[in-house]
């Protein structure tokens, strides 16, 4: 994202080794359903401005 908006890229806030403990950690806000990490590329998302 940071690539496409012309900004400086950072660091993700949470590591990828560690981004399933945490989603897991959520399932309880979640219908005791953990989410799951997916990517898509920044650029292709389609953006609907009103």
């Amino acid at each position: 994202m940071a690539e496409v908006l012309g900004w400086k890229p950072r660091a993700p806030i949470v590591a990828k080794c560690d981004r399933k403990r945490v989603l897991s950690s959520w399932a309880s806000y979640c219908r005791n359903i953990a989410p799951v990490e997916f990517e898509i590329e920044f650029a292709s998302v389609d953006f609907c401005l009103r």
